[in-house]
């Protein structure tokens, strides 16, 4: 192993890509690393987007033909992932991309680990077994295990922090004991810190903000010894590299037009432990709901060897970070028995930095974090190393082995994803029968329950990457340029009615006949006259997928409106504006005399009195 001490890392990293990589082994179509009741929908189609716009744009801004016919334009959070899919996107398409971008970062986390423990463990016989190990508790974090549950794309950079520490733990001239290397490392050292903190940055300001604060804390730990005034030059320059790399992003968020709840102060998600301190030693039942986010977790194996490690050798500071990391991951306030309501360091972070109020799930630091508990486990197993002579090699793999069971069952059992990312082969046929142009997409909204009860996320958006038309949907829900529409508001009333009435039975075509609508002769009119500003909007049809929510009853209100359906085959639903008889032809006289009216109706669901719904439909 002395000639490959890297391969073990190498296979440990491999293994993890096609973890990620799932059903997409076997297919490359299917999307990995997500499923429909992710965010992974609407990671891809921002993605796209981007990419799309990148020669026009640049790498901060996604501008693609939905919330027809404005087109959508918002900021690009995670834009360092555009360096691998971008490429892949015209080579491969956007679903394979996706899959590339997904097999490259484990493998990134895998070299950046290598390159940690040859800074932790030297150059000795115990390196290939101590990134071995690192590569385990590192990339099989549960942030990391439970991604495809998620399907977060701004999580991905996070896997360049090892490497980006090895680099710091080499600028900042400490040797493989922590002490104070002789001579001077070059200034690419210091330069390529820099920049691969930048690059974890530019993954989302999540990112930037909790790699800010673990870097502070490690860069005082690492420089201690160093002469003040080569230690103040030593922690400048990586983070003057690394501030230089954000200021595009942040102009662009600045003026990005609708940027505005990326900047809007948030509070500390709520963790749905009673106890999720305990929880984090496996002392309590874990968090039952928001997988990652709601339990924070290191492994118990994890920080065991590395406390190990740290007595032993006297190496504290990649524990203390890793620790410090797991505290700011339980947010401001403590849930602990007697405790409960104490402040934690993160609250006081707030009161020294107040912008770091914009932070909303402190349990986001883990993602970085992981890679300080690898190093502190990379110290414990150098530790142990003389100790288990012969038995060396077999106690580092069966200690592997647990680490994985360890963080793989807890806090929830991880298991592999991907899905289905093509629209379903009636929805092209659907289009066929429609004129160009732009689709109105119903129902309303980026999640939309099934009959089982879960959400899909960015339904409309996953299906115009293959479906290849603008779409009225949006990111956040319905076009903002359609909301005055009756039409639309019609439909979001139905589906909002719908939702707060019968929510778990307005599924699919058995409310069909359930729902009646009563309509004044004004009100039916003007809903018909405003639909047919749709084909003067650049519209040429509108797409309901019935078996989604309110799926029954928006084709009541559609078929009133219009008629009966163009297309209407495996739950899917259509209707050709230019083919729609008798208004279309009336729609100029008929808005001209209804927006006179001094009435304002709109058309209403049997079941009365519901809420009016805002923006989206919910």
């Amino acid at each position: 192993m002395s000639r490959w001490p890297w391969l073990p890392s190498a296979v440990a990293g491999l293994g993890f890509a096609l973890w990620w990589l799932g059903g997409a082994i076997v297919d490359p179509t299917v999307l990995a690393a997500g499923s429909v009741y992710s965010e992974a929908p609407g990671h891809l189609w921002a993605l796209w987007g981007a990419s799309e716009g990148l020669a026009t744009h640049g790498p901060f801004v996604r501008e693609v033909a939905a919330a027809h016919p404005r087109g959508l334009r918002m900021h690009m959070m995670d834009a360092v992932n555009l360096a691998v899919f971008w490429p892949a996107l015209r080579l491969c398409g956007p679903v394979v991309a996706w899959n590339i971008l997904h097999a490259v970062w484990p493998l990134v986390g895998a070299l950046g680990v290598y390159q940690l423990a040859r800074r932790v463990a030297g150059t000795g016989p115990a390196l290939p077994w101590a990134a071995l190990l690192g590569v385990v508790v590192t990339l099989g974090n549960p942030f990391f295990l439970l991604y495809g549950q998620q399907g977060r794309t701004e999580y991905l950079p996070a896997l360049l922090y090892p490497l980006h520490l090895a680099l710091l733990h080499r600028w900042l001239r400490r040797d493989e004991h922590d002490g104070v290397a002789s001579g001077r490392p070059p200034t690419w050292v210091g330069v390529g810190a820099g920049l691969s903190l930048g690059a974890v940055a530019l993954g989302g300001w999540y990112l930037a903000a909790f790699a800010a604060i673990l870097d502070v804390a490690v860069g005082l730990a690492w420089s201690r010894g160093v002469p003040v005034a080569e230690r103040a030059m030593r922690l400048a320059l990586p983070g003057t590299v690394a501030l230089a790399c954000l200021v595009p992003a942040a102009r662009a968020l600045v003026h990005q037009e609708g940027s505005e709840w990326l900047l809007s102060p948030g509070t500390s998600t709520s963790m749905a432990s009673p106890d999720p301190l305990l929880a984090a030693f496996r002392l309590a039942d874990p968090a039952t709901t928001g997988m990652m986010d709601s339990q924070p977790y290191l492994g118990v194996l994890a920080l065991a060897l590395g406390a190990l490690g740290a007595w032993w050798t006297r190496r504290w500071s990649w524990l203390a970070v890793a620790m410090l990391a797991l505290v700011l991951a339980h947010g401001t306030t403590l849930s602990l028995g007697f405790l409960d309501g104490a402040s934690l360091p993160a609250a006081w972070l707030v009161e020294l930095c107040p912008p770091l109020a914009y932070v909303r799930t402190w349990s986001r630091v883990l993602s970085l974090g992981a890679a300080l508990a690898g190093g502190a486990a990379m110290i414990g197993v150098v530790a142990l190393w003389s100790r288990l002579g012969r038995w060396g090699v077999s106690a580092i793999l069966v200690l592997s082995a647990l680490c994985l069971v360890d963080q793989g069952t807890w806090p929830e059992r991880a298991t592999p994803s991907s899905f289905e990312a093509r629209a379903p082969r009636a929805a092209h046929d659907a289009l066929a029968t429609m004129a160009p142009g732009g689709v109105l997409t119903l129902p309303i909204d980026r999640s939309l329950r099934l009959p089982d009860g879960r959400e899909e996320h960015a339904l409309w958006l996953v299906w115009q990457l293959d479906l290849g038309r603008p779409v009225s949907a949006s990111f956040m829900g319905t076009a903002d340029n359609l909301a005055g529409l009756a039409l639309v508001e019609a439909a979001a009333e139905a589906q909002a009615a719908c939702v707060a009435s019968r929510r778990d039975a307005c599924l699919g075509k058995d409310l069909r006949e359930a729902w009646t609508l009563s309509a004044s002769t004004s009100t039916l009119a003007r809903v018909r006259a405003e639909a047919a500003a749709l084909w003067s909007a650049g519209y040429g049809g509108v797409l309901l997928a019935e078996d989604r929510e309110a799926g029954g009853a928006l084709r009541a209100l559609l078929v009133a409106v219009m008629g009966g359906p163009q297309f209407d085959r495996e739950g899917i639903v259509a209707w050709n504006l230019r083919d729609v008889a008798g208004w279309a032809r009336e729609a100029p006289r008929t808005v001209a005399r209804v927006r006179d009216d001094t009435e304002t109706a709109t058309v209403a669901l049997s079941t009365r009195g519901t809420r009016k719904p805002g923006r989206g439909g919910r």
